[in-house]
């Protein structure tokens, strides 16, 4: 099953409605999932389980930057008692995101 289609839906944003039409109608339907995955109309649901490879993915992040943010308490997961499996919840990632948030400022 694809990371996107464990994870995320699409919301009720007729734009991204309408360009994924536009795009079937025209054979690029490849280009949709292209748009879809730069996170326009993306909604990522706070139960959503995430592993390390779908984080990454999501992030655009590479292990070592995972690891870093995990290892320094940036991002929570859940991990099995003596293994070395790690969940994520679509609620981590979204604390983590909030978190990083730099409000924008006039001078």
């Amino acid at each position: 099953m694809l990371m996107k289609e464990k994870i995320v839906k699409l919301g009720e944003n007729e734009q991204v409605e309408r360009f994924a039409a536009e795009m079937k109608v025209n054979g690029n339907a490849g280009e949709t999932d292209k748009w879809q995955k730069k996170g326009v109309g993306i909604v990522l649901d706070d139960n959503a389980v995430l592993t390390d490879d779908d984080v990454m993915e999501l992030l655009n992040i590479k292990e070592n930057t995972l690891r870093k943010y995990r290892d320094e308490g940036y991002m929570n997961y859940r991990k099995a008692k003596n293994g070395d499996k790690r969940w994520y919840l679509g609620a981590d990632i979204r604390a983590f995101l909030n978190s990083c948030l730099v409000e924008a400022y006039r001078s």
